[in-house]
């Protein structure tokens, strides 16, 4: 129970690709003086650093895979799975090979996406976060329009600035990337 042989951590996404983007991230941040250092402090060290393993002597382990269609992903358990670009992950795939990859640890699902021009399990996730927000007062949903991101980047502040006077900022194009 609990975390008593690791914490296991899923990083899935329609494509290899995509779902290494937030992987070489995690593995980045543990490069990082600070992340030695904590390693260190808490006596654990990376026994496996590969293109889609990260594992710890702890038994702490990062996955990271596809979550196409045609991927066979059925099997991993895990305490957090993130599903990087959920807007573009077959229904099916979520419901019945990543949902239960955290039923045995009550795990947390993390979608992180942007609008689509179709219904989905994404959708219906925000949707049912929003309404829970309303009757519990407990925030599942967290929604990053791009005024907040050109707070703190500004080359992407630039960069939409450009956008806007191409396709318009009331364009659908825009409010669904941006």
């Amino acid at each position: 129970r609990g975390f008593a042989t690791g914490l296991a951590i899923g990083i899935y996404a329609p494509k290899q690709e995509q779902s290494e983007i937030t992987f070489n991230r995690v593995k980045k941040a543990f490069d990082t003086k600070n992340g030695k250092r904590i390693l260190g402090e808490m006596k654990v060290a990376i026994e496996e650093n590969n293109g889609n393993t990260l594992a710890f002597s702890n038994g702490s382990k990062v996955l990271c895979q596809s979550a196409s269609k045609q991927s066979e992903i059925e099997g991993a358990t895990h305490h957090m799975l993130i599903a990087e670009e959920a807007q573009d992950i077959d229904d099916l795939k979520m419901r019945k090979s990543l949902h239960p990859m955290v039923a045995s640890t009550m795990g947390t699902i993390v979608k992180i996406g942007t609008a689509s021009v179709r219904k989905c399990d994404f959708y219906n996730a925000i949707a049912n976060n929003r309404r829970e927000e309303l009757l519990t007062k407990r925030r599942n949903h967290f929604f990053f329009p791009w005024t907040v991101c050109a707070k703190y980047n500004s080359l992407y502040r630039k960069y939409i600035e450009g956008e806007k006077k191409k396709i318009g900022e009331s364009s659908d194009e825009f409010r669904m990337a941006y």
